[in-house]
């Protein structure tokens, strides 16, 4: 699977343009295949080559505790 994410736009905040162009593409991903969505959550890099934000790993955790609680 490919997707891309942009990270500036012209028409202002770019990572949220992305974000929204992101969400239809996995559900396009998703529907044929007869899967849903359980979870959603973002990680953000703090710069170019990273590092990762401060705390990423609690949302990571909390985002597999929601996959796991669906199963």
């Amino acid at each position: 699977m490919k997707v891309e994410y942009f990270h500036a736009s012209r028409f202002g905040n770019g990572a949220m343009v992305a974000e929204e162009r992101v969400r239809p593409v996995i559900d396009e991903l998703l529907a044929p295949k007869n899967l849903k969505k359980v979870a959603e959550g973002c990680v953000f890099v703090t710069g170019l080559r990273g590092p990762l934000e401060e705390g990423w790993q609690k949302k990571v955790q909390d985002f597999t505790a929601q996959v796991s609680a669906v199963g």
